[in-house]
């Protein structure tokens, strides 16, 4: 076997116990308001701490993730884990700011995933306004997913989409008012 596909092989081997583990880690990446330089909100960007192997980047482990299923249990992981942390944030006296988190093309596909952005809201008390959700371009730009706007979880809260070409994303989705 050669060294690539042996290095496939593991993390497709490692990546189910990865979750169960905890080696899953958030590091956030501030956004700024270029008019005046303050943050106004973070990207939740997804880093694994492998046992043995250190740090595993996302172009290693998220196509593994999406293949196997098990991007959709990592998905909910990041969303609760960020808006947790965006909870402590608030908790602790800083200023309001939001909280992007990118979802996989698999995640927009399923169709519990409104039930399970307002359960993670609810269970945080996150307010919605402070959420957005991103998917990457490239599926924005590919017609496989469908449109918000097109979902039954329409009448209880209302969703934009707006490109954000800046930082490589697109903003799928930020709730306008509390489900």
């Amino acid at each position: 076997m050669n060294i690539a596909a042996k290095a496939k092989f593991n993390i497709e081997r490692d990546l189910p116990r990865a979750l169960a583990r905890n080696e899953f880690t958030l590091r956030y990446q501030p956004q700024l308001d270029i008019r005046n330089g303050r943050v106004v909100g973070v990207e939740a960007l997804l880093r694994w701490v492998h046992p043995e192997r250190a740090a595993v980047g996302p172009a290693q482990f998220i196509p593994a993730a999406e293949a196997s299923g098990l991007i959709e249990a990592i998905g909910e992981w990041v969303l609760s884990a960020a808006c947790v942390q965006a909870r402590a944030w608030q908790a602790s006296g800083l200023p309001e700011m939001t909280v992007a988190v990118n979802l996989s093309a698999r995640q927009c596909l399923n169709p519990c995933l409104h039930d399970t952005v307002v359960r993670v809201l609810n269970d945080t008390g996150v307010d919605p306004q402070r959420l957005e959700l991103e998917i990457t371009e490239s599926v924005a730009m590919s017609g496989t997913h469908p449109s918000f706007t097109e979902q039954p979880h329409c009448d209880t809260a209302a969703w934009r989409e707006a490109q954000r070409p800046a930082h490589g994303g697109a903003v799928v989705g930020k709730s306008a008012r509390s489900p």
